[in-house]
């Protein structure tokens, strides 16, 4: 059976994560639950399989829907060891090195039974990736074509980056609800940083967001968060000139 083939093939991956990579860029927005490695594109959970990390292709086993997004549980997986995972939430920018997404601690029933949803009080919004810039050109600008993910809703839009100006602009909606960078700065060290960030909308209102994220491959792709008083607000995005 499926399910239990991915099983299989994420126990075997905490720990085994193959080669080191030496430019690793990622961030998340929450300080417990998600680890993140500093040495390959992996993910891990405070708690479980004595805190390993594991590679974002075993994750990908569950599969991506329409818009490229993968959705799984832990309570997903028929094996009880793996009821501590979370509820996920992630996409794969291109076909590159590169991942964002969210996390959150899978909620429990009065009985204690896992009910495959986010416990909200623990979302937490990341990305992470290989081929991290240390650097940034000063002159020209580009359009990245972007998607976020928000309490498991797929956003779209488009990111403007003025290298001239060292700033990044743009905004992202599902239709309903729009997240809107502000303006966000970009650093000579090829970080994104901002305190402008908003949504607005039917669901989702907020201001004075904190934006922080990395470009990648020589400035052909980006990925970052922003960050909210309220994480419910809290968004990853990630894309591609």
């Amino acid at each position: 059976m499926k399910l239990k083939q991915i099983s299989c093939a994420v126990i075997a991956t905490f720990g085994v994560i193959g080669s080191a990579h030496a430019a690793i860029g990622g961030e998340k927005s929450q300080s417990f639950g998600l680890i993140l490695s500093d040495t390959a594109v992996a993910v891990g959970v405070q708690g479980s399989f004595g805190n390993a990390p594991m590679d974002f292709s075993h994750l990908k086993a569950f599969g991506a829907n329409a818009n490229g997004v993968y959705h799984f549980a832990g309570s997903d997986i028929p094996v009880s060891s793996h009821q501590g995972l979370g509820v996920w939430d992630f996409k794969q920018v291109g076909a590159k090195d590169i991942y964002f997404g969210e996390w959150a601690k899978e909620g429990q029933d009065s009985a204690g039974n896992y009910t495959k949803q986010a416990d909200s009080a623990t979302h937490t919004v990341f990305y992470i990736g290989n081929n991290a810039d240390s650097s940034i050109t000063s002159t020209g600008s580009a359009t990245y074509t972007v998607s976020g993910l928000n309490g498991g809703n797929y956003y779209a839009g488009s990111y403007n980056a003025n290298f001239a100006t060292s700033t990044l602009t743009g905004s992202l909606s599902n239709g309903t609800d729009t997240f809107n960078l502000g303006t966000a700065s970009i650093g000579s060290d090829a970080k994104i940083n901002g305190n402008n960030a908003s949504w607005s909308g039917a669901n989702l209102n907020a201001t004075a967001g904190k934006v922080s994220g990395q470009f990648f491959n020589s400035q052909q792709d980006l990925a970052g968060i922003a960050s909210f008083a309220d994480s419910k607000n809290d968004i990853a995005f990630g894309g591609s000139k």
